[in-house]
């Protein structure tokens, strides 16, 4: 004779499935479920335990379930991909529009002045900006990439 364990079990009942952590109700005494929602889980919580934290499954605690990849986290990735994109490209602007204050300045001392201290720092200040200014540039042109507009 099969054992019938299931039998001593509460109806109604619910619980988190050990693998996706859908909450499953369960009605019907028939229902055998106590641990996963369906066959398809089942099999695959036990072919590959030790991605759904061993024994007892990540949501074992009746905690929430975890974000699965897909579209929508995707999608806020490249959101978030482009929002650092669009600050990348102000600060690039500021730099730029420093970098040409500098220039000017520089333009605006008389020779003199230019092979001064002075004039070095200002030369070296805009050299430093400009280095900066390409720098952003390449990582924007990385975040292209990374979001797939190149």
């Amino acid at each position: 004779m099969g054992r019938t364990w299931w039998k001593d079990v509460p109806v109604p009942r619910e619980f988190r499935c050990a693998r996706c952590g859908e909450l499953v109700r369960v009605g019907r005494r028939d229902d055998r479920r106590t641990r996963f929602c369906s066959s398809a889980c089942e099999r695959e919580f036990w072919r590959h335990r030790d991605r759904y934290g061993g024994e007892a499954g990540p949501w074992a605690d009746g905690g929430e379930r975890e974000e699965r990849r897909g579209n929508a986290t995707n999608r806020e990735r490249r959101r978030r991909i482009d929002d650092a994109m669009v600050m990348l490209d102000a600060v690039k602007e500021v730099v730029e529009q420093v970098q040409m204050e500098e220039e000017e300045a520089y333009g605006n001392l008389s020779e003199n002045l230019q092979r001064s201290a002075r004039g070095e720092a200002i030369q070296e200040a805009s050299d430093a900006l400009c280095g900066a200014a390409w720098a952003i540039e390449e990582a924007l042109d990385c975040l292209r990439g990374a979001s797939g507009e190149e």
